[in-house]
């Protein structure tokens, strides 16, 4: 197996982890409307809300948004200032590209390393 066809076979695992990834960050999308639905409802109807309901929306929407970020990254759904690097040189776009991505794997790095639970 040549290096190349290697390095496809990993770029496709790491695209289907992605993809899977994202799914079950979806699936967090609907116990989060339902709860926030219900919240609003049981408030506004009995008066009496859910309690603790805005700290599992918060809880929530961080694992939905952090499990649907590779995938964003991967299939560049994200927001680009394409005004500006459109007429940029590839070279400097490309550079450019690599230098946002390292400092957003930096940034992320240090939210993993905050987040993770002390023993």
């Amino acid at each position: 197996m040549s290096e190349m066809e290697w390095l496809g076979k990993v770029k496709k695992t790491i695209q289907t982890v992605n993809r899977s990834i994202a799914g079950l960050g979806a699936f967090f999308l609907v116990p989060l409307m339902l709860l926030t639905s219900t919240d609003v409802l049981s408030r506004d109807i009995f008066n009496y809300p859910i309690p603790g309901t805005a700290e599992l929306s918060e809880y929530m929407l961080s694992v939905f948004i952090l499990l649907g970020l590779a995938y964003t990254h991967q299939v560049k759904a994200h927001v680009w200032v394409s005004v500006i690097t459109s007429r940029l040189r590839p070279q400097v776009q490309l550079f450019l590209n690599i230098l946002i991505t390292l400092i957003s794997l930096f940034i992320f790095s240090i939210l993993a390393w905050q987040g993770w639970p002390e023993e």
